[in-house]
């Protein structure tokens, strides 16, 4: 059973020597509410180390006369090959080369494959649709925080969160920013933990290539930036 944000951050103290809190997200006072930030640091951290297979999802889209869609709320990277149309499992070239996108986009006609497609501004653009056709395609999530009520969210809020990914990771994690923060002297030993923990979970899945609608890189997958055209 995932711990709670309350849970993962006495953890931190109790492995540091220090006394054990009631509160942290709901506290007033400057350490705990920095704990609590550092936790979303080290959240915001291990999503962008590697595209988790924990967190993917599938999207379905429903074609209309529109050009452009929305990418979920949630997206965060794009699971490369993954995108098809399921009326006969066609898929969708994206990202589409700019030159060849602009050969579409000045109206000719692509060559065997019927959907060219780019990340822009947030949203999934196609050279060219047919109403009532279906694309579907897998992202990877970056909503790994659930509430008590059971809600997916992005961010650490209440002392009853919960993490999706490795609890441990984000304990040594939250334990070596918040150290290295006090000039603890064993902070840059957390911090090979944390380093050494994340590699050992990347380990453990079996990733897909990503495309990333976002500015960060990691060192596994290259980057979309949606806010420019590839």
């Amino acid at each position: 059973m995932s711990m709670t944000l309350k849970e993962i951050l006495n953890e931190v103290l109790g492995q540091s020597a220090f006394l054990q809190r009631d509160a942290f997200a709901a506290a007033s006072d400057v350490d705990s509410i920095q704990m609590v930030s550092f936790a979303n640091l080290v959240r915001a951290e291990i999503l962008d180390y590697h595209h988790w297979t924990q967190l993917r999802k599938t999207e379905t889209l429903t074609l209309t006369s529109a050009l452009s869609y929305d990418l979920p709320d949630d997206f965060n990277w794009y699971s490369t090959e993954s995108m098809w149309k399921a009326e006969g499992a066609r898929n969708v070239v994206i990202p589409t080369p700019d030159y060849y996108w602009a050969w579409l986009k000045a109206g000719n006609p692509g060559t065997g494959i019927q959907y060219y497609g780019k990340l822009i501004d947030g949203k999934i653009e196609f050279a060219s649709v047919v109403p009532g056709d279906t694309i579907n395609f897998d992202y990877i999530s970056k909503y790994a925080v659930r509430s008590s009520g059971g809600a997916l969210k992005e961010r650490f809020t209440a002392d009853t969160d919960t993490f999706l990914l490795n609890d441990n990771t984000l304990i040594y994690g939250t334990k070596a920013f918040w150290k290295i923060e006090k000039e603890m002297p064993t902070g840059a030993l957390d911090m090979q933990t944390f380093k050494k923990s994340l590699r050992t979970d990347v380990a453990k899945t079996s990733p897909s290539k990503t495309i990333r609608a976002g500015n960060n890189m990691t060192p596994f997958s290259p980057p979309i930036d949606s806010n420019y055209s590839w």
